[in-house]
């Protein structure tokens, strides 16, 4: 079998996986990663599904609302 026709499996990395979501790789750890798909030694791998799957699937904590002002103590 010819191994360099087979199209290599890319996992996101942590990092990466944080900006796939536009957060912060703290908060991507922070709201508990789905199961890995791969690692690679210790280091977890995601594939970009399993991430965008996981991230539509966990509830968000509410943030202010965009063009909303907001009181402040006087």
């Amino acid at each position: 079998m010819n191994q360099s026709s087979k199209t290599p499996v890319h996992y996101l990395s942590g990092k990466q996986a944080a900006e796939l979501l536009g957060i912060s790789r703290m908060a991507f750890y922070k709201r508990t990663p789905p199961p890995a798909d791969a690692y690679i030694g210790d280091v977890p791998g995601w594939r970009e599904h399993t991430i965008t799957t996981w991230d539509a699937s966990v509830k968000k904590k509410p943030g202010p609302v965009p063009g909303s002002t907001r009181k402040t103590k006087e």
